[in-house]
């Protein structure tokens, strides 16, 4: 297949997964797209470094210039919410780019290995309030690229809830290669964002290219675009 073929497969997939996350999420709810990994930097299989980063103990400054590892709170291993002892967010204050503080935390790096050799969707996964007035959020990106700052406000609602009013949010960031993915995260330079929350990554193996797939691909996003053009419609018409 052609370079050109099968950028165009990537590129489609890419933009049907974001539709279909988008349509997902207003319709079902408690779904994180991909293989869920929570990131933990103090546990006995620590997957986020450096541990310098962290605070040894919960804290609670945001002055401080250090990550917290708070527990009892926010997702487990599998991605689901609760106040067990193997729940935890990584938590930080704001950057210096707002009004609420400075916090200038290091950035840290989530790494899984041991895949099978293939492309990987690459997302981060993160929580903010969802009030419309109060946000969290992180910056991140696949390691070795610019971080993105990311909230409430441009991240896709999984419709998970971690507490009230705090809802996990799931960002695209792009593709990675080979047998190991690596996210880099810090603290958000949104000027509203109050504090970062920060969960894990997830990954979903990239469909091989073949002529098939991209037609499937191309038909599956009229699809995608009929149907969100019928509910439009249908709501203006009631």
């Amino acid at each position: 297949m052609s370079t050109s073929r099968s950028s165009l497969l990537h590129l489609c997939t890419r933009v049907v997964l974001v539709v279909v996350i988008s349509v997902c999420t207003t319709s079902v709810s408690a779904v994180i797209v991909g293989t869920y990994v929570d990131a933990d930097a103090l546990g006995p299989t620590p997957n986020t470094t450096p541990s310098s980063a962290f605070s040894p103990t919960y804290a609670g400054l945001f002055n401080d210039g250090l990550w917290d590892q708070r527990y009892n709170i926010g997702l487990d291993d599998t991605g689901t919410p609760g106040s067990g002892a193997t729940n935890d967010v990584m938590e930080a204050g704001p950057s210096s780019a707002g009004p609420f503080g400075n916090d200038p935390v290091p950035v840290i790096t989530t790494t899984v290995t041991g895949l099978p050799a293939s492309n990987y969707y690459i997302y981060a996964v993160y929580a903010s309030l969802a009030n419309g007035v109060n946000h969290w959020g992180i910056r991140a990106g696949i390691s070795g690229n610019t971080l993105v700052s990311y909230n409430d406000l441009n991240g896709t609602d999984t419709g998970i809830l971690e507490g009230t009013g705090v809802h996990v949010y799931q960002v695209l960031l792009g593709i990675a290669s080979g047998t190991s993915i690596s996210v880099d995260v810090s603290n958000s330079l949104n000027a509203i964002d109050e504090r970062a929350w920060y969960e894990g990554i997830a990954y979903a193996e990239v469909p091989e290219p073949s002529s098939a797939g991209v037609i499937l691909v191309l038909g599956a996003l009229l699809l995608t675009l009929r149907r969100w053009r019928s509910c439009s419609h249908q709501r203006r018409a009631d």
